[in-house]
């Protein structure tokens, strides 16, 4: 079983962060492993952390780490997306993960290709890496001033895949984050919309990757270095070896 990891010490490197519970009978883990094992092809030099609702004593040696935490969804977020907790317990990860580089991933990430190394590099530059989210502004729960007066030019970012360094700055935007979030001081239909109007209001030097680099197209696309769509991983497979072999298309 991957050992627990202490979140309260600094670590040096880097760290890659995969959040799922065990529902759906350990669905989103198993999907996790996979994803875990196309960032490793490339990216060598990380630690690998799985968080969880519990201990999996079947986890995939991909992972260094595990760390138990609690999935639950705060009544007055009753109504929003991921009903079984997913937002809150990465919110509450994201921020204390404690590595020189950090990367959060979504369990659907399919890592393609070599150039993936770069968003890590980027963080010697840059204190978050993001990608724009597929929707680039979402209102499906109604206008919220705090959001509208942002200007539309500044879009959401997407909240499965961000990378950030350590810093105070940086720690302080995560714990804002996971308040706004938990508490709907922003209303929006998931947690994207507090990073957007968060990111907006700092001072922080933030990137914005190209989106091959968050594909998310339905259709194969030469240029991506990651998906993240499953339902096209089987388009990609006949072109990537690796893919074939651990997704087993």
């Amino acid at each position: 079983m991957a050992p627990l990891i202490d979140l309260s010490a600094n670590r040096t490197g880097c760290g890659v962060v995969w959040v799922n519970s065990s529902h759906e009978n350990s669905r989103y883990v198993r999907e996790a492993e996979r994803s875990a094992k196309t960032v490793r092809k490339f990216v060598e030099n990380a630690e690998f952390a799985l968080v969880s609702d519990k201990l999996h004593d079947d986890l995939d040696p991909i992972f260094d780490f595990q760390v138990p935490t609690k999935f639950h969804v705060p009544t007055r977020l009753s109504d929003k997306v991921h009903f079984n907790g997913q937002m809150i317990a990465k919110l509450s990860a994201l921020k204390q993960m404690t590595w020189e580089k950090n990367l959060y991933l979504g369990s659907d990430i399919v890592a393609l290709r070599p150039s993936v190394r770069g968003i890590v590099r980027l963080l010697d530059r840059f204190d978050p890496v993001v990608s724009h989210a597929p929707l680039r502004i979402n209102t499906n729960s109604g206008e919220d001033e705090k959001l509208s007066a942002l200007p539309e030019c500044f879009p959401e970012m997407n909240g499965d895949l961000v990378a950030y360094r350590r810093s105070q700055s940086v720690g302080l935007l995560l714990s804002e984050w996971e308040r706004i979030y938990s508490t709907n001081t922003i209303n929006h239909a998931h947690d994207q919309g507090a990073l957007r109007y968060l990111v907006f209001n700092s001072d922080l030097k933030v990137y914005i990757i190209p989106p091959e680099y968050n594909h998310r197209g339905y259709d194969f696309s030469a240029q991506a270095v990651i998906l993240q769509r499953r339902e096209a991983i089987p388009a990609y497979a006949p072109h990537y070896p690796h893919v074939a072999e651990i997704y087993g298309c």
